[in-house]
């Protein structure tokens, strides 16, 4: 529950970033989902590389937010899951 909460916040922050002239972070739902994905891994360098095209600094915001999803939370989860 604490992850969904998570990257609802930096789906907040990315709509507010990105959401003028990116169409994946259009609404708040699709930058949900987006950055769901982007958490499990599973298309990292699709996602966030046009972005980081357009300006290098906007990838500050996912690293912090990588860093956050895959090395806290998903560990925290995993701890609980396995003990």
């Amino acid at each position: 529950m604490i992850e969904f909460v998570l990257i609802l916040i930096f789906a907040a922050f990315a709509q507010g970033l990105f959401g003028q002239r990116f169409e994946d972070f259009w609404t708040l739902p699709s930058s949900w989902l987006v950055l769901f994905q982007l958490s499990t891994t599973v298309n990292n360098p699709s996602l966030w590389m046009p972005i980081y095209a357009t300006n290098p600094n906007y990838s500050i915001f996912f690293v912090v937010f990588l860093v956050t999803c895959v090395f806290y939370y998903h560990s925290l989860v995993l701890s609980v899951v396995f003990q």
